[in-house]
């Protein structure tokens, strides 16, 4: 079994973006998902994780979490595993002028 390190991030806007979406014949573990305010601005963060391997089924993993302005935060209370084509999703409560307020990071293990 080969393991890889790797990380995803991105801005996050009101709707649910993709972050991570686990390759083909790879078993991922998530390690951490920590959240960034940047700007002084607060906001919630919401995060899923989809079940392609059961009908696409949505599982939230935080809800409406509060973000303080100039604070960061792992949203993630312990690993969450995603198999082949499983993703994470995340998304944000508000934006100023379209621009972000929150950012995401994954820390992430792939296994294969």
């Amino acid at each position: 079994m080969a393991v890889k390190f790797t990380n995803a991030g991105s801005p996050l806007g009101t709707s649910y973006k993709t972050i991570y979406t686990c390759p083909d014949a790879t078993c991922a573990l998530i390690l951490t998902a920590h959240v960034a305010s940047i700007g002084g601005s607060s906001a919630c963060i919401s995060g899923q994780w989809v079940d392609v391997s059961n009908a696409s089924l949505i599982t939230r993993l935080a809800d409406t979490i509060a973000v303080p302005g100039f604070t960061a935060l792992n949203i993630l209370s312990g690993k969450h595993v995603l198999t082949a084509s499983d993703y994470f999703q995340a998304k944000a409560s508000a934006s100023v002028s379209g621009s972000s307020i929150l950012e995401v990071s994954l820390a992430i293990m792939e296994m294969t």
